[in-house]
């Protein structure tokens, strides 16, 4: 409509067209909806969502920077693509990843999706981006994460994926956090990839964890499959818009990124998860 907030031209998600009527709800934007007899009113608060979620990760950002430069002098060497959670330099470096991709999932939507409509793919080594992130986020310890977990990434060694690199990290940084949430311990993350035979692939992880209760939409805004993990249900939620977001973007209406979730229940009590990203190009 012609009075609605511009941030809403940008919305692939359209959460407000699935309300009820009186119901009043935010989106994941920050904009107030409300839907009447007439159709859906809108409003956007003064000071946007968008406009402090960007000042905060740019505020954030500098003190990172910091960080980031001074571990370089204690380490030359030292690298975010590839983290040895043994060394305490390459777990303070980490940690500064981690902290950036908290700070994206605060902001959500807002500041990743600017970033995707004019950023060029390029081709990404898909086990490399595994490991980063696998080595990462086990720098986290406390009683409410998996421990010992050991990672199955077999069959991604040779793998090249052509990819948004701020995306496709954002989900894989998502998924496999996930898993540090939720696994069973002592158990191992499986990642492997399926070819299509038409120039694209689905990348799909499995893992062994708690089953998750029949009829919980783990995609849905501020979902907890489990009140005693560390989540606060919102990774997944926002790794499916800006999946939606990118579609939108490139006009990708047939064949393009999908994100999803099997569930199959053993006997003894445990589940196996399977998540899958689906239509992501090879290089």
């Amino acid at each position: 409509m012609a009075n609605d907030p511009l941030v809403c031209l940008q919305c692939s998600a359209r959460s407000c067209e699935s309300s009820q009527l009186e119901e009043l709800g935010i989106c994941e934007y920050g904009v107030a909806y409300y839907r009447t007899g007439a159709g859906i009113e809108k409003k956007e608060s003064l000071v946007p969502l968008r406009l402090v979620s960007t000042n905060l990760r740019h505020e954030l950002h500098r003190y990172l920077a910091v960080i980031v430069q001074e571990v370089n002098k204690l380490d030359r060497h030292i690298s975010k693509e590839r983290i040895d959670p043994s060394r305490p330099l390459d777990r303070i470096l980490g940690s500064t990843v981690i902290i950036d991709h908290f700070v994206q999932m605060l902001t959500g939507v807002n500041e990743l999706h600017a970033v995707t409509g004019g950023t060029p793919e390029e081709a990404l080594h898909l086990e490399n981006i595994l490991e980063k992130y696998f080595s990462i986020h086990s720098i986290v310890r406390n009683e409410r994460r998996a421990k010992d977990l050991t990672s199955d990434f077999g069959g991604t060694a040779k793998v090249m994926v052509l990819a948004n690199r701020d995306v496709l990290e954002y989900v894989i940084s998502v998924l496999i956090d996930n898993v540090w949430k939720y696994a069973t311990s002592g158990t191992a993350v499986r990642v492997r990839v399926i070819l299509s035979g038409t120039g694209s692939a689905d990348i799909v992880f499995q893992n062994s964890s708690k089953p998750i209760p029949p009829g919980l939409d783990i995609f849905s805004q501020g979902t907890q499959a489990d009140l005693e993990s560390d989540g606060f249900g919102y990774g997944l939620y926002w790794a499916r818009i800006l999946f939606d977001y990118y579609n939108f973007n490139r006009d990708l209406q047939d064949g393009g990124l999908e994100l999803d979730h099997v569930q199959s229940v053993h006997e003894r009590g445990l589940a196996m998860q399977t998540f899958t990203i689906r239509n992501i190009s090879l290089a």
